[in-house]
């Protein structure tokens, strides 16, 4: 054989070689994913929040992954999988609960048959911070949703509030706590949970009693962002920004059974809102001699109160609805009429069951 003919049959063989580790390369599995990594950016201690990523086969067959991570505030479902050729969505979640301030960075592997990898997770813990602002730029946050939502609180007495605070648009609508409550433990508590991790802008007459409180809080582990308003209401009635007084609860509403039977204690609904968001009393009359004061109630949140009469007659139930300031609504009413009890049967353990029934 010539060596022409030899160097061609080498060649062809070759190429026959080639194409066989070709084509066993496209019978394996290959592991792809996207995108590689997250950054959750600014978060506080103690919040949760997640995000996904997909994983797939380019390749051939049956592509089997899992993935392990050493990170205990993360966690990964599913936890394992398979993939033909489909896109699987692989579930991240973070709690923040217990981390450091500063970055914090989890390296999640990715094992599987056609290669490994690496799922990159980075969050930034801060903490809760005070930042002056002037009257002219609370006016422009507190008026538009589209920067997020703040929460106005005023630090004045109550009387100061009643006569008059700011007067911003809902949801963005002031609420009052005095700076008073700050030293009651329990209520402090309740403020640093209501507003964690929302931002308020805090102020008072003319900034002074407003930055006090937002350090105060800020050194009790505050998790938010504080605007102070620090030339306070003053200087914002005289930038002429609109102001008004306490709003009195509006007048509520009672629902429950009109027709009764006379010495069986029934159950009747009421509700009402207060324009400030305040907690309200019920100040109920039953018609009778009773009268039953019911609260504090979060305004908008209803409650179910017992009662029964003693005797046949009609009666009307008022209540009204008072506020933190003494402010009261309107009366609300229900009448109902209670009728005597006629026993229709002598034994009255039936009768009482098929009452109840």
């Amino acid at each position: 054989m010539s060596t022409t003919c030899t160097y061609f049959t080498k060649q062809v063989d070759s190429i026959k070689v080639n194409n066989k580790i070709s084509k066993l390369d496209e019978r394996d599995a290959i592991l792809s994913y996207y995108p590689e990594s997250f950054d959750f950016g600014n978060m506080y201690e103690g919040e949760v929040n997640g995000t996904t990523f997909e994983v797939w086969n380019s390749g051939c067959c049956i592509l089997y992954y899992s993935f392990n991570w050493n990170c205990s505030w993360v966690d990964v479902f599913p936890k394992n999988g398979a993939s033909i050729t489909e896109h699987d969505t692989i579930n991240i979640n973070i709690n923040t609960t217990g981390l450091l301030t500063g970055s914090n960075l989890c390296n999640i592997s990715i094992l599987s048959d056609g290669g490994n990898g690496y799922f990159i997770v980075n969050v930034n813990i801060i903490r809760g911070e005070i930042v002056n602002i002037t009257v002219y730029e609370a006016w422009e946050i507190l008026n538009n949703t589209e920067n997020g939502i703040q929460y106005p609180i005023d630090f004045r007495t109550n009387q100061e509030w009643k006569i008059e605070h700011i007067n911003t648009p809902i949801p963005e609508n002031p609420r009052h706590h005095p700076i008073d409550e700050l030293q009651d433990e329990i209520k402090l508590q309740e403020f640093l949970s209501e507003y964690r991790f929302k931002t308020i802008v805090v102020y008072s007459d003319s900034g002074t009693n407003s930055f006090i409180a937002a350090q105060f809080l800020i050194n009790n582990n505050f998790q938010g962002l504080v605007f102070n308003m620090f030339d306070g209401i003053n200087t914002w009635k005289e930038a002429g920004y609109p102001v008004k007084g306490n709003d009195p609860p509006e007048k509520p509403i009672i629902t429950g059974p009109t027709k009764i039977i006379v010495g069986l204690e029934y159950n009747f609904t009421f509700i009402a809102a207060d324009p400030d968001q305040d907690y309200i009393f019920y100040s109920i009359h039953w018609g009778d001699t009773k009268v039953d004061l019911v609260g504090p109630i979060a305004s908008n949140n209803s409650v179910t109160v017992g009662h029964k009469w003693n005797y046949p007659d009609n009666y009307v139930i008022g209540t009204k609805v008072i506020d933190r300031y003494d402010d009261e609504s309107e009366w609300g009413f229900l009448e109902v009429k209670i009728s005597k009890n006629k026993t229709l049967f002598k034994n009255n353990c039936l009768f009482n069951l098929l009452f109840n029934l």
